[in-house]
């Protein structure tokens, strides 16, 4: 299953994620760092089908030590009072306590448990999921100002473990939760040490990260990337269409990447994507995404809607306007199938390769569609996620051929063993790291048949410093001047198969093997006496205008990068003042509009049951009895109360057994229970009058009667009387 799930190939059904959250188990005290095995076995096996696969980790719960209610659990019901588990380090304003440091040490620990248990550096860490929500699992609950505190502590922790993971924050449960934030984004010393600013997407809009920080007040943003980590529950009647759990993911990866403009999109959880022994249809939606958008790539401006129930998005795999490899993603949630044409900007192809999922198809490719007059209309079935891979052919590939014609009588094909027995066998390696940093990242847009006509009048004149000094004798065969004038013509055709690299600053350190072999077999029987101080001065300025950097990593036989200045010791005779204007004018516009997307992942993540045992007995006694195994019991006893008292939902989560909320009102009131998607859609509802303790059920089922799918679902219940309240909750069914 690894295989399919992380591989990065381009096989029919491998969806190709590129990236991994993993669960801290908070247990690991006292010496017990066994208990983070199970969680890193699980990058251990995503390591081992793909090395370059980003992971990284957050912690549910800080160790119980570190928390009010002394549990690792978010909520604990004791004597019929619920304690909810809050975080206990210091606030804004105060130095960081025990539980800062503690905390912060914890963490260090687990990193480099890690690091010598996988072999991995975590990319990054996120210290609280969920800081806001009160939960009967694993959690806590934080302030805005604990996390001004806890961060720089925590950074100073990684800094002096000489580890580089990131920090991430803070993770609530959606963007209206973002306010955990402000104080550590306002403070000027706390905000660069937070690399990621990211958030769950339950029941959210899709801002982005500057309206996020408008909001909030995050004074100080600077660089900081913007991630959704989370978000899951794709139910049957989600998303209109024939298959809805595919279109659902698929629309949250868009919205995610092109209405928020983040940088990575994360699905929770394995058990949604994998079904025995296959993928899902939902797992084969988020591959139309990571599969094909790598790490690195960057999106590029695209018509969102360009027809009614269709969304389109666009991707190059590198920040310039010349990419090499560009992805379209189209999603077609009408059903029916429709014809959608695309028009090409700043792009040169011959055909672009659809890659299709739809309910009988897992991410297969299909027959490539011919590009004329850039434009191409394909008919996208219903339902349907279609992925559009293309190689923009403007773009030059990094393999110049340089193939010289240099029309002198020394043929200089540049093999220059240079028979002219210089005995230097001129094996011109410009080992000189020609650090040519046509910054730029360009991706060396020589463009196509580049025939830069280095017209170089390579007159050799041999000035250049190399002192050559073909030891006496030389019968080098070349008459004493050499002015063998190498006019050539030197059409240096770079034949734009040149594959921009995504970098710059490339060090042509290509054993740029120019060994200038000329079989230049030059009769020219001058004796060519001693010294021959063939200076070379090599200046080779072959000016490629554009500052271009054409990594022609590896045997690349110069001459192709913008003013590199080949002053290796070239002890040859080879290319004085070669001036070869190669000047490629790249005309793609498509430019970036955000950073490169991370694209989405899956996590394997652990929920716990947390099954409460209490047997209370007082009048009345509202017993449900669970039946599954063991069987539970728990009895509840309500207490008279001048308060609005909503307890935890139990059992939460359910596996087929009807969830129950104990309520108590002070005073005759009307409470709605309602229960919600994660799109936030009701599915359910009901109300009913009190005055004083209630108990109300949901039997997991929506309003026509059908049992909901398995995943997440919030629980909203208001209250209005005397006094009112409302009070959000999720709930996870799992059968």
């Amino acid at each position: 299953m690894g295989t399919q799930l992380f591989a990065d190939d381009n096989v029919n059904g491998h969806i190709g994620l590129t990236s991994l959250r993993t669960r801290i188990d908070p247990t690991a005290v006292g010496g017990n760092t066994g208990a983070w095995n199970s969680e890193l076995n699980n990058i251990n096996a995503a390591k081992a089908v793909n090395p370059n696969v980003l992971f990284w980790s957050t912690e549910w719960s800080p160790p119980a030590e570190y928390k009010t209610n002394n549990s690792v659990d978010g909520e604990v019901v004791n004597a019929g009072v619920t304690n909810v588990g809050a975080f206990t380090g210091s606030d804004t304003g105060s130095a960081p306590n025990s539980a800062d440091t503690g905390y912060a040490q914890y963490l260090t620990q687990y990193l480099q448990y890690c690091k010598t248990y996988t072999g991995v550096n975590l990319y990054s860490i996120s210290a609280q999921n969920e800081p806001s929500f009160e939960v009967t699992y694993e959690g806590a609950n934080w302030t805005t100002g604990q996390f001004d505190v806890f961060i720089p502590c925590l950074a100073a922790s990684i800094t002096s473990a000489g580890l580089s993971t990131k920090i991430m924050m803070p993770e609530p449960p959606n963007e209206w939760g973002m306010g955990l934030g402000t104080a550590t984004m306002s403070d000027p010393n706390a905000a660069p040490l937070v690399s990621i600013i990211n958030t769950h997407l339950y029941g959210t809009f899709y801002d982005t990260l500057s309206q996020v920080a408008s909001s909030y007040g995050y004074t100080h943003l600077t660089n900081q990337e913007w991630w959704a980590t989370e978000i899951s529950g794709c139910t049957t009647g989600l998303i209109t269409a024939q298959d809805s759990a595919a279109m659902c993911v698929a629309g949250w990866a868009h919205q995610s990447l092109v209405e928020g403009q983040m940088n990575s999109f994360h699905y929770w959880w394995l058990d949604d994507l994998i079904s025995g022994t296959s993928l899902t249809d939902a797992a084969f939606a988020l591959g139309n995404f990571a599969k094909f958008i790598r790490p690195g790539y960057y999106r590029m401006g695209a018509t969102e809607g360009p027809q009614a129930g269709v969304t389109i998005s666009a991707y190059k795999d590198t920040n310039n306007s010349s990419p090499t490899t560009f992805v379209i993603v189209a999603i077609n949630y009408n059903a029916n199938s429709v014809n959608q044409t695309f028009n090409l900007t700043g792009l040169t192809t011959t055909s672009v390769t659809p890659w299709l999922t739809d309910k009988g198809t897992g991410l297969v490719q299909q027959a490539a569609v011919p590009v004329s007059g850039n434009s191409f209309t394909y008919s996208m079935p219903v339902s349907s996620i279609v992925s559009f891979v293309g190689i923009n052919s403007a773009a030059p590939t990094s393999t110049p051929t340089n193939t010289e014609t240099s029309t002198s009588t020394n043929t200089a094909t540049k093999t220059a063993t240079q028979t002219a027995t210089h005995t230097a066998t001129n094996t011109a390696t410009n080992t000189a790291t020609v650090t040519s940093t046509n910054t730029a990242t360009r991706t060396s847009s020589n463009t196509a048949t580049n025939t830069a006509t280095a017209t170089t009048t390579n007159t050799p004149t041999h000035t250049a410093s190399s002192t050559a000094t073909n030891s006496a004798t030389s019968t080098a065969t070349h008459t004493a001047t050499t002015t063998s004038t190498i006019t050539p013509t030197q059409t240096v055709t770079n034949t734009a198969t040149l594959t921009p690299a995504v970098t710059s600053t490339f060090t042509n350190t290509a054993t740029d093997t120019a060994t200038n072999t000329a079989s230049s077999t030059a009769t020219n029987t001058s004796t060519s006496t001693a010294t021959h101080t063939s200076t070379n001065t090599a200046t080779t300025t072959t000016t490629n205008t554009d500052t271009q950097t054409a990594t022609n990593t590896a045997t690349s036989t110069p001459v192709n990068t913008g003013t590199f200045t080949n002053t290796a010791t070239n002890t040859s005779t080879g290319t004085a003042s070669s001036t070869g204007t190669n000047s490629p004018t790249p005309t793609a516009t498509n430019t970036p509009t955000h950073t490169g997307t991370s694209t989405p992942t899956v996590t394997s993540t652990y929920s716990k049951t947390n099954t409460p045992t209490a047997t209370l007995t007082s009048t009345p006694t509202n017993t449900f009895t669970q039946t599954s195994t063991p069987t539970i019991t728990p009895t509840y006893t309500p207490t008279i109360t001048s308060e609005i008292i909503i307890s935890a939902p139990f059992p939460n989560p359910s596996n087929g057994t009807p969830i129950t909320f104990n309520i108590q009102v002070p005073g005759e009131s009307t409470v709605t229970l309602d229960v919600f998607t994660l799109a936030f859609r009701k599915i359910y509802g009901e109300t009913t009058q009190a005055d004083g303790p209630l108990t109300l059920q949901w039997d997991l089922r929506d309003v026509s009667g059908a049992l909901v799918a398995n995943g997440v679902y919030f629980v909203r219940i208001h209250i209005a009387g005397s006094q009112s309240a409302t009070k959000i909750l999720k709930v996870l069914v799992l059968r």
